[in-house]
């Protein structure tokens, strides 16, 4: 999983490090097609290590919430 050391421009109160279901989906994608054009393995490698932040939940540092409606992937997490 990704985390990022940056302060966000919309939300002031998210704290860094913080993680981004967004923009690891994002990561992912590209990720992909990096592999489909270079068949290097190092990008499916990338791909898996920030696929994990969605099966880690906010309150573990990851970006992911699940209750009775399902699963949230939030755009920013942090455990605050």
């Amino acid at each position: 999983m990704y985390k990022f050391n940056r302060k966000t421009p919309f939300y002031p109160q998210i704290i860094t490090p913080h993680t981004s279901g967004i923009s690891s989906g994002l990561a992912i994608e590209a990720l992909v097609y990096a592999y489909k054009s270079t068949h290097s393995t190092q990008y499916l490698e990338t791909a898996k290590y920030i696929l994990k932040g969605f099966y880690i939940p906010i309150e573990c540092g990851g970006f992911t919430e699940q209750n009775d409606n399902g699963w949230w992937f939030e755009e920013y997490a942090d455990i605050n």
